[in-house]
């Protein structure tokens, strides 16, 4: 089966086009342009000893009032109708009533939209306010993923999860990354080979499913061993290694899709039982996909139709530029009961 790279760029040129909630930072919600303005209704505000009127409508929070699902390391969110004034109000605290500190930043383009990133905690219940023109709270509850792990950490050893490839949702970069995501056809297994307070050590193998939708190992390929990882922030890792291969097969057609400085996150479940906000990241090298894409051959077709786009291929690792970053998200990583990876399913001894 080939498909065609020409549809999916006429995304990306769409995607490139829209606005969106980049260039956020610790900024103040009033512009430079309106500087004078503002100057003189301070100095009126100073005058009678009040503060300037928050003239905006509190419109959305997220999460909504009552969700108690939330994945602790989602940032929140709060929607103004308008730029509000600096005297907009938020406020976080914790089902006692402790406040919890939070870092605000803005949306850059509008200053209607103000994102609050604070450290939350699994199982968890918070409330969000925010005050101008009007008041508006959301009582939330976070999911377990964030609460301490629960079992003795040695009964990790040896599980293994399920990371679900094809439904990932591929967001870097925009339209390619969901292109090249549905080339990544076959399930990644996890497991844990070691770990300790201070460590992790993660095997990843290629796996496939059965008729019922159960993972195996894919036999056919090979493993990959992650160097140990920081583990002091547990239930949360984050592990990286140089390089993997991912096979695409169709039929008698085979591609490798190498992934270059591959990142691998996720939360673990208070049980150890699922890993929760899962994500990959890593340079995908272009060099054998032109066929795959239907664009022709040749080290640098799929980079050369990028730059179209406005897309640029950056280096691999090896002075050659033909690759470009892609991050896919995945669903509750389950664990796989029954399941344990073999290190050497090829026979290399390595």
């Amino acid at each position: 089966m080939t498909r065609s790279l020409f549809p999916i760029l006429l995304i990306v040129a769409a995607c490139s086009s829209k606005d969106g909630d980049t260039n956020e930072g610790n900024v103040d919600p009033i512009p430079e342009a309106d500087a004078d303005a503002d100057a003189d209704a301070d100095a009126d505000a100073d005058a009678d000893g009040s503060p300037e009127p928050c003239t905006a409508t509190v419109e959305e929070l997220t999460p909504d009032d009552e969700d108690d699902g939330w994945f602790y390391l989602n940032r929140l969110k709060v929607d103004f109708d308008l730029r509000p004034e600096a005297s907009a109000e938020f406020s976080l605290v914790d089902g006692d009533g402790a406040a919890v500190d939070f870092e605000l930043s803005w949306n850059e383009e509008t200053y209607e939209t103000a994102h609050i990133d604070a450290t939350l905690v699994g199982n968890t219940t918070y409330i969000l306010t925010a005050t101008c023109a009007n008041e508006m709270s959301a009582t939330f509850t976070t999911s377990p993923y964030g609460a301490p792990i629960e079992v003795e950490l040695s009964s990790l050893i040896g599980n293994v999860y399920e990371l679900d490839l094809p439904n990932a949702d591929f967001v870097e970069p925009p339209g390619v990354g969901a292109l090249l995501g549905s080339y990544l056809s076959s399930a990644l297994l996890a497991s844990v080979t070691a770990v300790s307070e201070e460590s992790l050590t993660l095997l990843v193998a290629q796996g496939v499913w059965d008729d019922d939708g159960v993972p195996t190992q894919d036999m056919g390929t090979g493993t990959y061993p992650f160097p140990p990882a920081d583990f002091s922030a547990a239930p949360l890792f984050s592990v990286d290694t140089d390089f993997i291969n991912i096979t695409y097969q169709s039929g008698e057609v085979t591609t490798d899709i190498p992934l270059n400085q591959m990142h691998l996150e996720g939360t673990f479940s208070p049980d150890g039982n699922s890993i929760g906000g899962a994500y990959i990241g890593g340079l995908v090298d272009t060099r054998n996909l032109g066929p795959l894409l239907g664009i022709g051959a040749g080290d640098d077709v799929v980079c050369e139709y990028l730059v179209v786009f406005g897309l640029t291929c950056e280096d691999c690792g090896d002075g050659d530029e033909y690759c470009f970053y892609i991050e896919g998200h995945f669903d509750d990583a389950e664990r796989v009961e029954g399941l344990v990876l073999d290190p050497d399913p090829l026979g290399t001894g390595g």
